[in-house]
């Protein structure tokens, strides 16, 4: 009879002792996890820098290069979450770049282009688990257009606008188009032909200029919000564009420019991170993102020392132009001039992208991209080699002479006797 009783009572201490254990290492199981989880938060791959996301459609069935599956969106997403990114709302990434507010270490934006119903029925639906906010850049005359991909309807427009972790922003009303050429080119930079005449360049600038207007005005009416944000279509802009969208009030633009946000990004060249193709795993879009915070410094080239030499005067269409920072020089026989005075004068817009260490150079229809310490400049589909890489030097991006002839299509004269540059255009 005792010998039962301690068997009993062995038992019982036996399996006490097993429960207590198991309650024991699940506590420390979830102080790991915890500890991981916080971990994961405070870690900083960046600060004071945003990267803009970019997704167009999302279905189970159809297959493109910009559509993913639910699967593979909620994937991305929960690991973005897990290593510790922090999502930001359109309306908090303005006022970053304006200037007007602070951000979170690994700030992230989500935008979609297009205005697909597949926002409604699957992202949003899934970034609304997370408590993560987003951006859907809308196309206004396909909204209630049955035909094609399933877009928007104005109803699920108006129940979004309700909540504000979807914001609802412009793609353009029927500018995201392109010309029926062998080679097409974008509705909102291109001149098109009407009747066998060329439009005009009122005519032009008035056609984008009501149609931000018009796609603006639609969305509002629908959602009761403010738009002030735009999508260039295809990615395209140019000259026209960017001032046309600030003289009708809009204060961002975003292009599919790769690359990373800062205070120093111009916020109608927003660079954006696709996100949106099938093959991009959810540890290949936070490589992506990295991968767009360039680590390492910019590599200073210093030409020969001062003393040795010489600077050339420069006249552009016959006016003298005066560099107040850095003045032109000549080194191992190339003449090397300030980009920006020289494109200032040739009527060309100037921005630089601190991120990546690029010049944009927007000219009528030409956008122009070079960086520094690359000799291969990029216009539009083409690319130019450069005898020398652009170069920082005094905090002033200097190139070759023969970027301005090639790149601007100019004429470039040099008098080697008096050491003169006259360039004309």
């Amino acid at each position: 009879m005792e010998q039962r009783k301690r068997t009993h009572r062995n038992k019982y201490l036996h399996k006490k002792f097993l429960a207590s254990f198991l309650i024991v290492a699940m506590s420390l199981i979830l102080l790991i996890n915890l500890q991981s989880s916080v971990f994961a938060s405070n870690t900083e791959f960046y600060r004071d820098r945003v990267a803009v996301i970019m997704y167009h459609h999302i279905d189970s069935n159809f297959k493109s290069s910009a559509t993913i599956t639910p699967e593979l969106f909620q994937s991305q997403i929960e690991y973005l979450v897990e290593q510790g990114y922090n999502f930001i709302s359109m309306q908090q990434f303005e006022d970053f770049l304006y200037n007007k507010g602070s951000i979170p270490i690994n700030s992230v934006l989500i935008t979609f282009d297009d205005g697909y119903e597949s926002y409604y029925n699957y992202a949003y639906q899934i970034l609304k688990k997370y408590n993560i906010p987003s951006t859907n850049f809308v196309i206004g005359e396909w909204i209630d257009k049955p035909n094609g991909l399933p877009r928007l309807t104005s109803e699920e427009m108006l129940e979004l606008s309700k909540d504000p972790l979807a914001d609802l922003q412009s793609h353009s009303y029927g500018l995201h188009r392109k010309t029926s050429e062998d080679h097409p080119k974008p509705f909102l930079t291109t001149k098109l032909s009407i009747d066998q005449y060329i439009e005009s360049q009122s005519d032009y600038e008035k056609r984008i200029q009501d149609d931000l207007e018009l796609n603006r005005e639609v969305i509002e009416n629908i959602t009761n919000k403010h738009v002030y944000a735009f999508a260039y279509p295809f990615g395209a802009y140019n000259q026209d564009s960017v001032s046309t969208l600030k003289k009708v009030g809009y204060q961002l633009a975003f292009t599919l420019r790769k690359g990373m946000a800062d205070r120093r990004t111009n916020p109608f060249l927003v660079p954006r991170i696709n996100a949106g193709n099938p093959t991009i795993t959810p540890e290949k879009l936070h490589e992506a993102i990295l991968a767009s915070h360039p680590a390492n410094k910019i590599v200073k080239i210093q030409p020969a020392k001062e003393n040795t030499l010489v600077q050339p005067t420069v006249y552009v269409n016959g006016k003298f132009v005066n560099f107040p920072e850095q003045k032109p020089f000549i080194n191992n026989g190339l003449t090397m001039v300030p980009v920006r005075y020289v494109s200032q004068e040739l009527q060309a817009y100037v921005f630089w992208d601190g991120t990546t260490q690029t010049i944009t150079i927007i000219k009528g229809y030409e956008v122009i991209e070079l960086r520094i310490n690359d000799r291969n400049v990029r216009e539009q589909d083409q690319v130019i080699t450069l005898e020398s890489p652009a170069m920082l030097y005094n905090g002033q991006t200097m190139v070759p002479l023969r970027f301005i002839s090639e790149a601007f299509h100019a004429k470039v004269e040099w008098d080697g006797t008096n050491k003169t540059v006259r360039i004309y255009q």
